[in-house]
């Protein structure tokens, strides 16, 4: 309206006679309106195809809640205020962080412990072992004078329950150490360890020749079992309860039963590389780590369960630096929520509990249901 209007007051000194106006107004409608309504047909299909397009949009499956009626949507927000973490574990509904100068407690970001840290593993129960000026340390969430431990080994790997720590001592030979007790046992091995860690609190996994042979080990480091396999692998690990190995080769997830040797194949992108591991005695998580069209690294994040069956939860779309997938995932007491570790230190949830928004708060861990709609071009049949 404003355009018409000025564009008129431009004419009216114009020496041409009335037909000579009108016709310069039609000429502006051709010249100028027309191309404008053009082009505001153009830019609205634009915007509505950017909508769905999955290179630009860093909200999809993760804050974007417009979504199909049956569809679930599990979202993934970041943890303010924390960065450069080297370590981290929940104890019930908190958690705990290791940065280089101490150890913290997420949400209210707290400081419960002042130590130059190197190196740190935690427990499920609020333990830790950590190395500081080439001490080990033991500590427990709430104490306030850590304990020096003595055994040979570097790298501790403390169990779940908080009671014993493994440690490698050389390139094919492991040392498990009782807290209670100085004594420790030691195993060695034909070929040089490649995979390390513990299954529960009284197995331990070690695999050599690159995933191809894996043992598992009760606490005082005897043979319980061994398997084969005639590739290398990723190791995600075997099921707490003992009675699934998975590993992952050339893009699928082969989950093994131990008992009766069978196998079954779940494949992801042909290129993927899947890593993860048990966050419970029948589910994984699975990050698929992979390169988009125009070659940027992407994570996937799923949750899988015995049966091979799998749920997506997010894409890393927000996450800037990617996921470390050196670290262990892990969840809460309740299994309602999984952390991940970016690239950086900094701490991402992702919520289990679908169309939930996990927040970490002074008083601990907090879910809130957030508002979905539907898909205003999703329509029912």
């Amino acid at each position: 309206m404003d355009l018409f209007y000025k564009n008129r007051n431009a004419t009216k000194s114009s020496p041409l006679k009335k037909g000579g106006r009108a016709i310069l107004i039609v000429l502006l409608l051709v010249i100028i309106v027309i191309p404008l309504v053009f082009l505001g047909i153009l830019l609205k299909a634009v915007q509505e195809d950017d909508e769905y397009d999955v290179s630009r949009d860093t909200t999809i499956h993760t804050t974007r809640l417009s979504r199909l009626p049956e569809e679930k949507i599990y979202l993934l927000n970041k943890i303010d205020n924390i960065s450069q973490t080297i370590n981290y574990a929940w104890y019930q509904q908190i958690l705990v962080y290791a940065k280089e100068d101490g150890i913290y407690e997420a949400g209210s970001n707290r400081k419960l412990l002042n130590a130059a840290i190197s190196f740190i593993t935690f427990s499920d129960h609020g333990h830790a072992i950590y190395v500081s000026r080439g001490e080990k340390y033991y500590y427990h969430y709430g104490s306030t004078n850590p304990t020096i431990i003595s055994s040979p080994g570097e790298f501790p790997r403390i169990n779940p329950s908080g009671d014993m720590y493994l440690a490698i001592v050389s390139s094919n030979e492991i040392v498990a150490t009782d807290i209670n007790n100085p004594d420790y046992k030691t195993i060695s091995f034909d070929t040089d360890i490649t995979y390390l860690g513990w299954i529960n609190s009284d197995h331990v996994l070690a695999s050599t020749d690159l995933g191809k042979k894996v043992t598992i080990l009760d606490r005082s480091l005897k043979v319980v079992s061994k398997i084969e396999t005639s590739q290398e692998s990723n190791i995600l690990g075997i099921s707490p309860n003992l009675d699934v190995y998975a590993y992952s080769i050339e893009g699928s997830v082969i989950l093994r039963n131990i008992e009766t040797n069978t196998r079954s194949e779940i494949k992801f992108g042909e290129n993927s590389i899947l890593t993860g591991n048990w966050v419970g005695n029948n589910e994984l998580i699975i990050i698929e780590t992979f390169h988009d069209s125009v070659g940027r690294i992407r994570n996937n994040f799923w949750k899988m369960d015995k049966s091979g069956s799998r749920i997506f939860l997010s894409d890393s779309n927000p996450i800037l630096r990617k996921i470390d997938t050196n670290y262990l995932i892990k969840s809460d007491g309740n299994n309602s929520v999984i952390t991940l570790v970016e690239n950086s230190g900094n701490l991402w949830l992702i919520s289990l509990i679908p169309d939930t928004q996990a927040y970490l708060t002074p008083s601990g861990l907090v879910f809130v249901e957030m508002p979905t709609f539907q898909d205003p071009h999703h329509h029912d049949e």
